[in-house]
């Protein structure tokens, strides 16, 4: 295993913002307990940014370059064994640990119950939309090939390290794993039973229904967009907010922002309950334009 992270690093890795990615880029090998897969892609987040591919930094990664498990220092799982940028994004090749917790967790996503990646990381430059960069790095990366609107472009970043994303693919799987002991780690039966917990309390997204003879219009289906944006947002905020809320992290540094633009730092648990109902409410105020 790779060096031990000393605590300026660790605080400093700490104080990060964190990534997350889903995508279907998967090759397994059983003899290496490795997996490539993207740490990191091209599309916009739920916060209206994107990273560019070739923006990452490695020069602390690339000294000690170890993977950890949902951001939490003290949980290494595996290593690094490349990475490089292409077209999409930062692909990667992870060997996970010869350890309990390791191979659990590559059995996981050879099942296909873990699907996702988390990048750690500090900004360090990047451009807005109204700069005449924005275009043309829209052009070279076609960036425009993705519905969801941003207005950010991250184009160097300070790679800390990527994580495994406690993000279940399937949770009907994941709960039956649990409850037939495949998944033992204790931090993992912990986590993954609080995070079930956590997505079933959450609000799902509206479900409507049409007909033949009753299409819905162009501005019911822009709504209903917005409307799933909107979910996300809740799930994605609501696990961040959890997050910080564990850890106790109230002094983390500001992410580049225009004045519309807030940094949501969390010091009481009770900040994620008010944090969901108020979304949520702004959810079923938008739904209840939708027409039945």
């Amino acid at each position: 295993m790779a060096k031990k992270l000393d605590e300026q690093t660790k605080r400093q890795m700490s104080a990060g913002q964190t990534r997350d990615c889903v995508h279907e880029k998967r090759e397994f090998n059983d003899e290496e307990r490795s997996v490539v897969h993207y740490a990191s892609t091209k599309s916009p987040d739920s916060y209206g940014s994107v990273c560019l591919p070739d923006s990452w930094k490695d020069r602390r990664f690339s000294k000690n370059p170890v993977v950890f498990f949902a951001h939490q220092y003290d949980v290494p799982v595996g290593r690094a064994m490349w990475y490089k940028p292409d077209q999409m994004g930062l692909l990667c090749k992870t060997q996970f640990a010869d350890t309990a917790i390791g191979n659990e967790l590559y059995a996981m996503y050879k099942d296909d119950f873990l699907r996702g990646w988390s990048m750690g990381w500090n900004p360090l430059n990047w451009v807005w939309e109204d700069a005449e960069e924005f275009k043309k790095l829209v052009e070279k990366w076609k960036l425009d090939d993705f519905e969801q609107g941003f207005d950010l472009i991250y184009t160097e970043n300070l790679m800390y390290e990527w994580s495994v994303a406690p993000l279940p693919a399937n949770e009907d799987s994941l709960t039956a794993a649990l409850q037939d002991g495949k998944i033992q780690s204790d931090i993992l039966v912990r986590t993954f039973g609080e995070q079930l917990k956590l997505d079933s309390r959450s609000t799902p997204p509206p479900r409507i229904e049409t007909t033949l003879e009753s299409k819905p219009d162009e501005d019911t289906i822009a709504l209903r967009k917005e409307v799933s944006i909107l979910t996300s947002q809740v799930l994605d905020l609501t696990r961040q907010v959890k997050r910080l809320s564990e850890n106790r992290q109230t002094n983390n540094p500001p992410a580049p922002k225009k004045t519309e633009r807030k940094v949501l730092q969390a010091t009481d648990p009770k900040i994620m309950t008010m944090l969901q109902k108020t979304i949520q409410d702004e959810i079923r105020k938008a739904t209840g334009k939708l027409p039945e």
